[in-house]
């Protein structure tokens, strides 16, 4: 089994990067100096790994190198809106399978390539880690790890593939932008919102959003919430202001009086509150509903 532990365990540190300045131009390129990248592994198989960020990186250039839409870091980011940049900060960055190179054979420089590896969490398997992740056979990834079982524990750090240190062009990542995604996602209760507000004012509202921090997000978005006063089966809208992000849901019910704070507007999802870009428990939201 391909293992930290065993080859690489002085290298398990938060992935940097060196900007390297082209002797022969005036041109800054980006290197990925780095022999290991750590992957993780969020809502809806998105998947990210930390950039540190260095002296005159901006977002927009990283953006560019990683050839990802600057939204796509702001989402994963969501505190970078508010807060200026600073040398060492921890970046996340998405990546798509279609960025990494997922099979090795004689043709793959491994020179010009860093392994990019996953760290197994509790109940997952080979198949969930390989096909429901990475999008791989089973059979590929076992051997790319040298694995003779597909037994796991807890921690195992499993080779997922490789990326090119010199970057990754638009065309190898072929990432719809997040905004897109959950738009489409989203669409259905956005419509059916928009076909109510052409038959009813909406009651607007600023208050409270509360979320249960204690729980996972995994797996689908589920657009529910819990509301004081919004007719149930209703759709309402949420916008986040910190990060900008207007989200449409269906109003389940109503909030229990005796279970939370009167200065709570409304309950939502673990994986609402994600896509809503939530860093708190208790955040400030912009609220349009119907009685």
């Amino acid at each position: 089994m391909y293992r930290i532990a065993s080859f690489f365990s002085f290298l398990l540190i938060l992935p940097h990067f060196l900007l390297c300045q082209d002797s022969s131009s005036t041109t800054t390129t980006y290197k990925i100096d780095q022999n290991i990248l750590i992957v993780s592994v969020g809502q809806n198989a998105q998947k990210t790994f930390n950039h540190i960020l260095k002296e005159n990186q901006t977002l927009y250039s990283l953006s560019k190198f990683y050839g990802v839409n600057l939204e796509d870091i702001y989402y994963h980011n969501p505190n970078l809106k508010t807060k200026t940049l600073t040398i060492n900060q921890p970046i996340s960055i998405p990546v798509t399978n279609k960025a990494i190179v997922r099979k090795y054979d004689e043709s793959l420089d491994r020179s010009m390539h860093v392994p990019l590896v996953y760290i197994v969490r509790q109940g997952e398997t080979i198949y969930t880690i390989s096909r429901t992740y990475f999008r791989m056979a089973p059979e590929l990834f076992l051997r790319n790890n040298e694995m003779e079982s597909a037994d796991l524990t807890v921690g195992d750090s499993l080779l997922v593939g490789w990326l090119p240190i010199d970057g990754i062009s638009n065309n190898q990542s072929k990432q719809s932008s997040i905004q897109a995604y959950y738009s489409k996602e989203n669409e259905p209760l956005r419509l059916k919102y928009n076909k109510q507000a052409k038959i009813q004012s909406p009651a607007k509202e600023d208050g409270i959003a509360y979320w249960q921090m204690t729980g996972t997000a995994k797996g689908k978005t589920n657009f529910y919430v819990l509301h004081r006063t919004a007719k149930q089966g209703s759709v309402i809208r949420l916008t986040n202001p910190m990060s900008g992000r207007t989200l449409y849901a269906k109003v389940t019910g109503s909030i229990p009086d005796s279970s939370y704070d009167p200065a709570i507007k409304v309950v939502i999802t673990p994986s609402l509150a994600k896509a809503l870009g939530a860093l708190d428990k208790k955040f400030h939201v912009k609220i349009a509903y119907f009685n």
